[in-house]
């Protein structure tokens, strides 16, 4: 009945907050986390830590490839609705008691009677595409490098700007800090910038690649 709804709503409610949540704290925690144990791993190891970010760069946009699908089947990071005069084929209609669903619900774009959401984009597949697509280029880009490093700068270059453009096809997250754009557009500024500087630095320093080991 109507407070059966409104109680799963709630909950529902809750479980976005947290998703957001949980992804704000991504970058902002696991990173400089996962950062710092790859470089102590690297010198314990006497392994060269750029020539080693560069073999596994590929593999982690393939890993948010496959991450992407997951949020999917979750309802997680949904797009924005697809209006009736804009209507797209592959548009998706989330079932009754998705987060997608709940939010709308709330929003009064749907009634209480609706099986199913309004048509959104489906942004976590765009993702999906977009990581599977810079894993193929890093790919085939890393036995052409000229210098070690190059290819996780390649793919901060190559990341960031598309995942700044695919929020604006995304409804689950706001505006923060009074910048009219999202904590991943945020994010991916800094990301951008921070991915051009690297560029820049290794090939004016032009290091060479001999091997993953020191000893190499």
């Amino acid at each position: 009945d109507h407070r059966d709804l409104h109680k799963e709503y709630r909950r529902q409610r809750q479980m976005c907050i947290r998703d957001r949540s949980s992804e704000a704290q991504i970058p902002s925690v696991g990173t400089p986390v996962a950062s710092m144990c790859f470089l102590i791993f690297s010198r314990k190891r006497n392994i060269q830590a750029l020539r080693f970010s560069d073999i596994i760069a590929p593999s982690i946009l393939l890993g948010l490839a496959c991450g992407r699908v997951g949020c999917f089947l979750n309802g997680c990071c949904y797009g924005a609705v697809v209006e009736e005069g804009n209507s797209i084929p592959w548009a998706v209609e989330f079932p009754r008691g998705s987060v997608p669903y709940h939010r709308q619900l709330q929003l009064g774009q749907i009634s209480e009677n609706a099986g199913s959401s309004l048509p959104v984009h489906p942004t976590q597949l765009y993702s999906s595409l977009n990581a599977l697509l810079i894993f193929g280029l890093l790919s085939a880009y890393f036995p052409f490098r000229r210098s070690d490093g190059a290819v996780v700068a390649l793919g901060m270059l190559l990341y960031a700007p598309s995942r700044f453009f695919l929020e604006y096809l995304r409804s689950d997250e706001l505006a923060v800090g009074g910048t009219g754009m999202s904590i991943s557009q945020n994010v991916s500024l800094l990301v951008f910038a921070a991915g051009a500087v690297w560029m820049i630095w290794i090939f004016r320093n032009k290091t060479t690649k001999i091997g993953l080991w020191d000893h190499d």
